[in-house]
C-alpha cells in the first residue's frame, strides 16, 4: 500500500518545478538583504502529520512592520491601526481630517521592512 518516493519521482518532479523557484529566486537576488519570512494559514497543517506539503502562492516583496507581535503589511497596518484607534479616547472624537492626519503621522513614523514573503495555506 505505501508507495515510496522514488516510485513517484515523476509526480514530485511535477509538484517541485522549477518555475516555482523562479520568482522565488529573482526576488533574493534582487534583495539579497530582505529576510525571507514564511506565513503559514490555519489550514496550512491538518493535525494529521507534523509537517506537511502545502499549497503557496508566488512570493512577494513587501514592506511589512510587527503590530502587536505579528506580522503586518502596510495596508493591514493601516486597516488595524484604524480599527484600534477609533475606540481609543484620545482619537475617537476627533473630526474625520483629524483622524486620518493622526493615523498617517503614526503610519509615517513606524519601521517597515522590506521582505521576501511566502504565504502558505
Amino acid at each position: 500500500m505505501l508507495k515510496s518516493i522514488s516510485n513517484n519521482l515523476d509526480e514530485l518532479m511535477i509538484m517541485m518545478t522549477q518555475s516555482d523557484c523562479t520568482e522565488l529566486k529573482k526576488l533574493i537576488i534582487e534583495n539579497p538583504q530582505a529576510p525571507l519570512l514564511i506565513f503559514a494559514g490555519e489550514e496550512a497543517n491538518s493535525g494529521q502529520w507534523s509537517y506537511e506539503s502545502v499549497d503557496f502562492g508566488c512570493p512577494v516583496l513587501e514592506e511589512i512592520t510587527l503590530y502587536d507581535e505579528f506580522w503586518a503589511t502596510r495596508d493591514d497596518y493601516e486597516d488595524r491601526l484604524r480599527d484600534d484607534m477609533a475606540y481609543d479616547e484620545r482619537y475617537k472624537n476627533l473630526p474625520d481630517a483629524e483622524f486620518d492626519a493622526e493615523v498617517e503621522k503614526i503610519i509615517s513614523e513606524t519601521a517597515f521592512v522590506k521582505a521576501i514573503v511566502i504565504y502558505v495555506g
